[in-house]
C-alpha cells in the first residue's frame, strides 16, 4: 500500500463515477462514449466534445438552475456538458459551480487540465467559504501546482476545510500537524484530526494513520512525507500482525458530482 502525499489520500474517492447512463432530446451528450473503461472527458480519457447544440440554457435562468443542470450532466457522466453549464453558472457568481469548474479545471474533467484556471475558479469558491475548494486549494499550495509552494497557505485551506468537517482537508491537516508543514509538531493533534476524518469519511486510511501514530514503536518524529509514507507501507504490509486495522469500505456517494457532502 503506497501513499504519496496528503492530496492523494482518499482521491479515488473523489473520482467516484455515477452510473447513470442517458441524453438529451434523444441525442448522446457526448460524442464516440467509451465501450467500457471510464467515461468519455473524464480524468484519465482524451475530453472529447461537447454535442453541438446540446448546451440550451432557457432564456432567464438562474444561476441555481444552471448549476443544476450541470450537476445532472455530471450524475449522467457527460462531463463536457456538466463543464459547459457550470462554465455559465460560475460567471455568474455561483459558489457551487465555481467549486465544480475548479475541480474540473484541475482534474481535466471534461476541459483541458489548466491549472491556472482551477486555481482562479477554486480561490473564488474557498473565499466564499466552499470547503472542497478551501481543501483543494490547500492542495494546489502544498504540491506547487499552478502556484508556488507555500506551506502556510495549504495549511490555513485546509484548516478552513476541516473546521466545516470536510473529511480530506481533516486528513490532510492531521498530516500537517505530523509533518510540521504549515505549522508546528503536534502529534496529539494530528491523531485528533486524523480520527476526526475517520468518523466525518468513513475513511479507513486515517482510521490507519491515527492507530499508526499511537503505536509505541512508531518513531517519535518524521523527517518528511516520504518517511512517513515508508512507515506507514511498511506496517499495511504487515496488516495482520502489526494490529493495524483493516480498510472499511467506506461511503459512496460524493460531493463532487452530488453537490451534497456525503462520503
Amino acid at each position: 500500500m503506497e501513499i504519496r502525499s496528503p492530496r492523494r489520500i482518499g482521491l479515488s474517492a473523489i473520482s467516484v463515477i455515477l452510473t447513470i447512463g442517458g441524453t438529451v432530446g434523444g441525442s448522446p451528450l457526448c460524442a464516440q462514449q467509451p465501450q467500457s473503461g471510464p467515461p468519455c472527458g473524464h480524468y484519465l480519457t482524451p475530453p472529447c466534445a461537447v454535442a453541438p447544440g446540446s448546451v440550451n440554457i432557457p432564456p432567464g435562468a438562474t444561476a441555481d438552475q444552471i448549476f443544476d443542470l450541470g450537476s445532472r450532466a455530471y450524475a449522467r457522466r457527460q462531463f463536457p456538458l456538466a463543464a459547459a453549464y457550470m462554465e455559465r453558472a460560475a460567471a455568474m457568481g455561483h459558489t457551487r459551480a465555481q467549486a465544480s469548474l475548479g475541480l474540473d479545471y484541475a482534474r481535466a474533467t471534461g476541459v483541458p487540465k489548466d491549472l491556472t484556471k482551477a486555481v482562479y475558479w477554486l480561490t473564488l469558491a474557498a473565499d466564499k467559504g466552499h470547503r472542497v475548494a478551501q481543501a483543494e486549494l490547500g492542495d494546489l499550495y502544498e504540491e506547487g501546482d499552478g502556484v508556488p509552494v507555500n506551506l502556510t497557505k495549504a495549511f490555513n485551506y485546509h484548516k478552513l476545510g476541516a473546521a466545516q468537517r470536510w473529511w480530506q482537508a481533516e486528513l490532510r491537516l492531521g498530516l500537517e500537524y505530523e509533518l510540521g508543514y504549515g505549522t508546528p509538531r503536534n502529534r496529539a493533534t494530528a491523531i485528533f484530526w486524523l480520527d476526526r476524518a475517520a468518523a466525518d469519511g468513513k475513511d479507513g486510511m486515517s482510521q490507519q494513520l491515527a492507530a499508526m501514530l499511537r503505536r509505541s514503536d512508531t518513531p517519535a518524529r518524521f523527517k518528511d512525507m516520504n518517511e512517513l509514507t515508508a512507515h506507514f507501507s511498511y506496517l499495511a504490509g504487515q496488516v495482520y500482525t502489526v494490529s493495524l486495522p483493516r480498510i472499511p469500505p467506506g461511503k459512496n456517494c460524493n460531493e463532487r458530482y452530488g453537490t451534497y457532502a456525503c462520503y
